[in-house]
């Protein structure tokens, strides 16, 4: 004997990215790092400490990892 709850899925809006896992801090930011009101566009980045499930780094390459993820932000955020 099994069960399994079946939620209804979340709605979708079109052009959005959806939510973002638990325990990951996502925010849209400006060039410099600040956060931008809801509505204006920007780059989407992740907080550091990462959640526990995240890559911290490139395999055999953590140079390439800085330079593509972090280097932009000085390491506060990682831009996605």
């Amino acid at each position: 004997f099994s069960s399994s709850e079946r939620p209804e899925p979340l709605a979708i809006k079109p052009g959005s990215a959806g939510k973002a896992m638990p325990g990951f801090d996502v925010r849209v930011v400006d060039d410099s790092g600040k956060e931008v009101k809801r509505g204006e566009m920007g780059n989407i980045v992740m907080g550091i400490p990462l959640a526990p499930t995240a890559f911290t780094t490139l395999w055999e390459d953590e140079e390439r990892f800085y330079k593509g993820y972090m280097k932009r932000f000085n390491g506060k955020w990682i831009d996605t």
